[in-house]
């Protein structure tokens, strides 16, 4: 009989997969519509591990991007100006220094990035 086939860490964890966030949110919706439905029958029809969906379902944990943002030295918002910004200065034709950049950084956060 041969061998059952065993998921091996990789070494990237869940992150390396840009639509586990949107499978698991997928999957806790999927059970909080109907009680009978089983966190390990979710965690198996969306291929999403069953620990890491058991912990979020139940609020334990967060994702990684999540659990990161107050450690972000700009908010996405402020993150989607400063590239409107780079990208008007690259149509006018006009260079950025890393001077100039830390400037307009330091106007949106009010702190200056390290080096």
């Amino acid at each position: 009989m041969p061998k059952a086939k065993v998921l091996r860490n990789t070494g990237q964890g869940n992150h390396a997969d840009p639509t586990m966030e949107d499978r698991i949110a997928a999957a806790c919706q999927w059970v909080k519509e109907n009680s009978k439905r089983t966190p390990t029958a979710a965690a198996a029809k969306f291929g999403v591990p069953y620990y890491t969906f058991r912990r979020r379902f139940l609020g334990l944990t967060k994702s990684r991007a999540a659990a990161h943002e107050p450690q972000r030295l700009l908010s996405e918002n402020q993150e989607k100006v400063l590239i409107d910004w780079v990208k008007y200065w690259g149509e006018q034709g006009r260079g950025l220094t890393r001077d100039s950049l830390r400037a307009k950084v330091k106007d949106l956060c009010g702190k200056l990035p390290s080096k």
